[in-house]
């Protein structure tokens, strides 16, 4: 009897020690953080108590990222400091041509007897010498004449020669390189137009020997002047009439011949 109970009492704390171990892994596989959190209605993970006793965590893809094509993935408004095409200046403007000052100083130019300008006087546009040159050697070219090298060789030697003469005749007022340009170009316009009759008149002849010489004589009285304006000295017109008066003229015998 007494082995009898001894076996029954090994048994209990058997059948015992297994109860208290399943208990004891089932509150084990109950995860914890259950009771310190769960997930709001909207899908984010609130966490609380024993982790960090604030609300955060994991949220939905619909919460937690933005998506790329809102303002909000930018970091804001899209429409907030970002300029419009609408607010950017004319191209035209960004390249430095301003067609209002081309079109008075080719006028100034066509009417030499008109006074220039005070604000064409410093102005020191390239795109109205450059086209004249390109209409020049395009009128040539039509004739069948390819003179494009010879042009512009001649136009910067010039301009150099002219820049250099200009600042050694007048040591008070000094004229930059760019604006000997703009005058010298702009004022190739009459010999452009020279250009363009020989297309279809010959000028070899007495008509080409009187149209040249007038031609010659528009363009450096044009220039001559917008010179003498821009460095302030009437002293000087004839000895700056007379190396404009020569550049023009190597211009008339590329037309004509």
């Amino acid at each position: 009897l007494s082995s009898s109970s001894a076996a029954s009492d090994v048994y209990k704390r058997q059948v015992s020690t297994q109860s208290t171990g399943a208990l004891s892994w089932s509150s084990m596989a109950q995860p914890d953080f259950m009771d310190q959190g769960a997930y709001s209605t909207s899908g984010a993970f609130v966490q609380d108590g024993a982790y960090g006793g604030q609300a955060g965590g994991f949220q939905t893809p619909s919460q937690g990222f933005s998506d790329p094509g809102s303002s909000q993935f930018y970091g804001g408004s899209m429409n907030q400091g970002t300029p419009g095409y609408e607010n950017d200046p004319p191209i035209l403007e960004e390249l430095g041509i301003n067609p209002d000052h081309i079109k008075r100083k080719t006028i100034s130019v066509l009417h030499p007897m008109k006074k220039l300008e005070s604000d064409l006087i410093d102005d020191a546009d390239m795109a109205g010498p450059i086209a004249n040159c390109l209409l020049l050697g395009v009128t040539l070219m039509l004739r069948g004449q390819l003179q494009f090298g010879y042009i512009y060789g001649i136009s910067a030697l010039s301009c150099s020669g002219m820049w250099l003469l200009l600042n050694l005749m007048c040591t008070h007022t000094e004229i930059d390189i760019y604006r000997t340009i703009s005058v010298l170009g702009y004022c190739l316009l009459p010999m452009v137009m020279f250009s363009a009759f020989a297309v279809f008149f010959s000028m070899k002849g007495l008509v080409g020997l009187v149209f040249g010489a007038v031609i010659i004589t528009w363009c450096t009285h044009s220039s001559a002047d917008m010179f003498i304006t821009i460095i302030n000295d009437p002293d000087l017109a004839w000895l700056i009439r007379y190396p404009v008066f020569l550049l023009y003229t190597c211009f008339a015998l590329i037309v004509v011949f």
